[in-house]
């Protein structure tokens, strides 16, 4: 049992790597050094500082437990009782580093601009796979559907709002079940907001990254499906097993896929392709946002720190 966790850990951590430090052909050298100089990939310190944040905030439901052993916590105006539409937050991390904590700056951000906010833990590798993390996403919206009135939410608007590898396990959670992959059947949720998400993994293989070209099953695909325990958990290639114009439902009554302009860990094509299927596939209303300028985690931090530009994009992409 040790050995298999010491190479679960050290797998994740391969996984890790290659979707943080992306090989880049000739042609994006330059937009890479641009984005190089204009920040990291994340700031420790705006995470450090929501932490902070988590224990002294006061319009909040700590550690609210739903799926028996996960927490959520619940960012809400206690003696507001008008109804509001609710975000549930599904933070990134590639699938094993996040932290509800993490994010309260977030939480507090929405909750002072009319939304009802929850953020909820969720199983993570190597204590959990794709499946289990879609097991408690699903969770965490049942438990909102059913009990968010109780704070103020309005269980008619839902919005599930996910970054990076949490964009992916929304979008992946909803078609999954939309589909009949898993049970019991969600309700349809209001709209579903995506943040530089993975959706289709060939397009970090070697070949899309020499030619541009994104193949189909590529080896790199295989492993990462390896990973993450499941050969369904790719939302992109899930689409592409049905027929033109065959899917009623996606989850969502609309789908907003936003990426950012200097993102240079999720490449862009992965937006499009899950695009083009829901399109080819479906009737499901969706809108495609670019934010250039910003990088990969520019969003979510940008919200935390202060950036009017960032949250009023933001505030944008979740009223429309």
């Amino acid at each position: 049992m040790k050995n298999l966790f010491k190479t679960i850990l050290f797998l994740t951590l391969i996984v890790s790597v290659v979707f943080t430090n992306p090989v880049k052909t000739e042609a994006e050298v330059e937009d890479v050094e641009l984005a190089s100089a204009k920040g990291k990939r994340f700031n420790v310190g705006t995470y450090l500082s929501s932490i902070g944040n988590f224990f002294v905030t006061k319009d909040i439901k700590r550690n609210v437990k739903y799926n028996q052993t996960r927490d959520l916590d619940i960012y809400y105006k206690k003696n507001d009782k008008n109804k509001k539409p609710v975000v549930i937050f599904i933070y990134g991390g590639t699938w094993y580093l996040g932290e509800k904590t993490f994010y309260s700056k977030l939480g507090d951000f929405l909750n002072d601009n009319g939304y009802v906010t929850v953020i909820p833990n969720y199983a993570q590798i190597p204590w959990g796979f794709v499946n289990d993390m879609i097991y408690d996403i699903s969770g965490a919206i049942t438990w909102v559907y059913n009990n968010i009135g109780q704070y103020g939410g309005d269980n008619q608007k839902i919005i599930l709002l996910g970054h990076s590898s949490g964009a992916h396990l929304s979008v992946l959670t909803l078609i999954q079940n939309s589909l009949g992959y898993t049970s019991p059947r969600l309700p349809t949720i209001y709209k579903t907001v995506l943040f530089n998400g993975p959706y289709d993994f060939d397009c970090f293989s070697d070949i899309a990254k020499k030619t541009g070209q994104v193949p189909m099953n590529s080896d790199f695909e295989k492993f990462v499906k390896i990973i993450l325990g499941s050969q369904n958990s790719c939302p992109t290639d899930i689409l592409r097993k049905y027929a033109n114009k065959s899917i009623q439902s996606l989850g969502a009554n609309k789908i907003n896929v936003i990426i950012t302009g200097d993102d240079t860990v999720v490449p862009e094509s992965s937006a499009q392709g899950l695009l083009q299927e829901i399109r080819r596939t479906s009737d499901v209303p969706f809108s495609y946002y670019i934010m250039p300028k910003v990088q990969h985690c520019g969003l979510t931090e940008g919200i935390m720190n202060g950036d009017t530009g960032v949250q009023g994009f933001v505030l944008y992409v979740l009223n429309y």
